[in-house]
């Protein structure tokens, strides 16, 4: 398919980035990327009329959790998801960071659905249990999250904010939580079904300087899709804002309207409790394209497993999770009668889920050191490989042998793999695995080439 052949020519992950090659930031203008479908249209429409300093891109991820909560919990994805993103964006002060959250807290109210705006700010996280037990279907539009993944990052962290965190991990996937109201003393808390979900802003600078291989295995960051907002000043459209409630299309509330009328003819009233849901396909068409993500995701994991610690594995193995819970949603405002996702939705999907990944990549793991301790430290590490023979040498007596820091150490092993001068194959005899060295040419193995190209190179 065109799809397919598009994304078969695009440029891959890069997952060792350098911070001289700057981003390309065509897509916070691309307009088949904000508005979508005619429902997107409607959302950028209305923010364009009424927000005092527009952000068009950061608009379109608002609308993407918004229309989320706004399909519940009776949708699921291919495999079994909910349409419950965790989505970032970065923008300074005073550049319309909070117009896109109060698009999205409007429009909930106007569907009748208050109750499932969260709170502003995590305070504790037995309020984070009552929230989500009073309503298992929660969205959270976070004012400022640096403060938080300030605290998480700590090693001192308070033990609220790790039960959060702990909650957000498990019950993304939508597994039942128990927990305990410290108000109620041992009442027990049951939270069934939980749909969390977050649109939450943060400020960039301090967001850069927390953002590292640490704060990212965490796993409440990789499951997260992070993106750099961009304003637009107002003087370019020669209008004066709107208010917010006076320009709200009416499209947006009757698209919502219509699909929960669609739901409660088809669902099935159990004890006033309705059970059936309504999983989505892959068509005929997507099957090609959702073929090729899947495989994308493996060579990029397989590529980034070279290094034990690579923040690009943390980030690839979440790319599909949250591929098919932005198509869900695409889907759903196309067309929500269907329950099918077709090739476009995947597209659209994928090129989101590839900006934020390369986005977050990059500014992780950035250009690595390329000096004499390196140089030295490989090649010593590739002489210790070689003494070993064919037999190969298990990781942990590498790591006694080569003295270095860890982080040193899986960089060096990884460009030794890369490079093609070591393997690592599984031992004989059950020994587990062991790296062995391959036969080389005569000429003398360049170690600083080697260290240099590494920090430019991408994932096959």
């Amino acid at each position: 398919t065109s799809a397919r052949k598009r994304f078969m020519e695009a440029k891959p992950l890069p997952y060792v980035a350098n911070h001289s090659q700057k981003q390309s930031t065509d897509y916070l203008t691309d307009e088949s990327l904000i508005c979508p479908t005619p429902l997107f249209r409607h959302w950028y429409d209305w923010h364009m009329a009424s927000a005092p300093r527009p952000q068009p891109f950061m608009a379109m991820l608002a609308a993407i959790p918004t229309f989320g909560i706004m399909m519940g919990n009776l949708y699921r994805g291919p495999t079994g998801l909910k349409a419950n993103p965790y989505i970032v964006c970065l923008a300074d002060t005073g550049e319309g960071k909070d117009w896109p959250r109060r698009m999205g807290k409007h429009l909930l109210k106007s569907c009748g659905r208050a109750n499932c705006i969260g709170a502003d700010v995590w305070g504790s996280d037995s309020g984070v249990e009552r929230e989500l037990s009073e309503n298992n279907e929660l969205l959270w539009y976070i004012d400022e999250l640096n403060p938080f993944l300030r605290d998480i990052k700590n090693p001192n962290c308070p033990a609220y904010k790790n039960n959060i965190v702990t909650y957000m991990l498990t019950m993304s996937g939508g597994l039942a939580h128990d927990g305990k109201s410290l108000k109620d003393g041992e009442a027990t808390i049951k939270i069934a079904d939980p749909m969390p979900s977050i649109f939450a802003c943060a400020q960039p600078d301090e967001f850069f300087q927390m953002l590292d291989d640490r704060l990212v295995a965490n796993g409440f960051v990789n499951r997260n899709l992070i993106f750099l907002g961009h304003w637009i000043r107002r003087v370019e459209y020669g209008r004066k804002p709107k208010m917010l409630e006076e320009c709200m299309p009416p499209e947006l509330v009757k698209h919502y309207e219509d699909a929960s009328k669609s739901v409660v003819n088809n669902a099935a009233m159990i004890c006033g409790v309705r059970k059936k849901l309504f999983r989505y396909t892959i068509s005929k068409e997507a099957i090609e394209f959702d073929k090729f993500m899947h495989d994308s995701c493996e060579t990029l994991r397989l590529a980034s497993s070279m290094n034990r610690d690579s923040t690009g594995k943390n980030i690839v193995v979440r790319s599909q999770e949250k591929t098919y819970r932005l198509a869900m949603i695409h889907a759903w405002s196309k067309d929500h009668t269907k329950k099918v996702i077709e090739a476009d939705s995947l597209e659209w999907a994928w090129r989101l889920c590839k900006i934020s990944d390369d986005f977050i990549i990059s500014r992780c793991l950035g250009s690595k050191p390329v000096d004499g301790k390196y140089e030295l430290n490989m090649e010593h590490m590739h002489k210790v490989i070689k003494r070993t023979g064919v037999d190969g040498v298990s990781r942990s007596d590498l790591v006694k042998r080569c003295k270095m820091p860890s982080e040193m150490f899986f960089d060096i092993l990884r460009m030794l793999q890369v490079a093609g001068l070591i393997k690592e194959e599984e031992g004989k005899n059950g020994k587990g695995l062991r790296y062995i060295a391959l036969d080389t040419p005569e000429t003398e193995v360049n170690y600083t080439s080697i260290t240099a190209k590494s920090t430019q190179t991408e994932a096959p």
